[in-house]
């Protein structure tokens, strides 16, 4: 059975825009090779569909561990990325496969574009079901492209305008503060050794430079990353904007954090500039909650959600689709991989 000859059917989930499903539509297909070889024969048509729908769900194809999930993504014309710079805690599991944010279960990932805070952030996005949650923990998808057009106009203007500024700050590891994270389920900030994956600063100091990142050490050991990029993006195969940043998830608001996660923080956090995150206009001047209700608010009339199920692996177009996660009740384990396309592939072009 060749690629071209693997029997698939298509759907969607009833009522929801997207992810398109793809599963296998005879017993010899439902199987990872299968899959690999059905994607090597059909990267045109699926690149095409991801320019469509920004999500492709491949379901029923038995993918069961990191190795298989890491094969089907090399099948696509990509080099996987180390997550380098990003925010949030995780653990490498092998090669370009990541655990997916390990934030306590309790709690809601708000919506968000991959790394949109830096330069380098991956066009790809693939995700692997391998312990479906007991209860919950659906990934959340937005299309950026209605997200764009659901914000008040004027408010839109403003972003694209004066852009988004990013400050970020990693701890110095200290034994106090990681005790804290471990008796305290609402506290977890980042190290700069767990962010860069290094103890050593010069290295640090490099990948700062090579991501176009601001960096400052400050007198306590912590590292403050400071940049600027715009909010809004054209695609760069369609010329659509695209309502492209980190302002929803990383504003430091009750909103954002919830109310468990922003009463810690407003009582660990009485200087400010140690917060784990925050955003600002370009020009350093504050968002205000006036700016951001609309945004919450276009984001929440845009979200879809489906049901996990074990062996799925879910492609996203990281500049349309933003995701996030649901709270859960555990058990649940799910694996990431960022993509890039290899040197050389050709870019799929716009739908006619």
């Amino acid at each position: 059975m060749t690629g071209s000859e693997v029997p698939v059917r298509t759907r969607l989930f009833e009522g929801l825009k997207y992810p398109l499903v793809i599963e296998p539509d005879a017993p010899q297909a439902a199987t990872p090779a299968a899959l690999q070889d059905y994607i090597r024969a059909n990267v045109d048509t699926l690149e095409a569909l991801l320019l469509e729908k920004g999500a492709l769900l491949f379901r029923g194809f038995g993918v069961a561990s990191a190795g298989e999930f890491s094969a089907v993504v090399d099948s696509f014309p990509i080099e996987q990325m180390t997550y380098l710079g990003g925010n949030t805690p995780r653990h490498k599991v092998q090669g370009g496969i990541y655990t997916s944010t390990e934030i306590n279960h309790r709690y809601k990932i708000k919506l968000h574009n991959e790394l949109s805070f830096q330069e380098n952030y991956p066009r790809n996005v693939f995700f692997f079901c391998e312990t479906p949650a007991a209860a919950g923990g659906e990934t959340i998808l937005a299309d950026v492209r209605d997200v764009y057009r659901a914000i008040p106009p004027e408010i839109v203007r403003t972003f694209e305008e004066k852009k988004v500024k990013y400050v970020r700050v990693f701890q110095q590891k200290r034994a106090l503060t990681e005790l804290l994270k471990k008796l305290v389920p609402t506290y977890f900030h980042l190290t700069w050794e767990q962010l860069f994956f290094t103890k050593d600063k010069a290295r640090v100091e490099a990948a700062c430079r090579e991501l176009h990142i601001d960096f400052e050490w400050r007198r306590n050991g912590d590292l403050a990353l400071t940049n600027v990029l715009p909010a809004v993006i054209p695609h760069p195969v369609t010329g659509e904007p695209l309502w492209f940043n980190h302002v929803p998830s990383l504003h430091f608001n009750r909103r954002t954090l919830g109310r468990p996660v922003y009463r810690t923080r407003k009582f660990l956090y009485r200087d400010e500039r140690k917060l784990p995150t925050q955003v600002f206009y370009g020009d350093g001047s504050p968002i205000g909650m006036a700016e951001l209700h609309p945004i919450y608010d276009a984001l929440d009339r845009n979200t879809v959600k489906f049901p996990w199920e074990r062996g799925d692996v879910l492609a996203l177009d990281n500049r349309i689709i933003a995701h996030g996660r649901n709270p859960f009740t555990a058990p649940r384990k799910v694996l990431v991989s960022l993509a890039q396309p290899r040197s050389g592939a050709r870019t799929a072009a716009a739908p006619a």
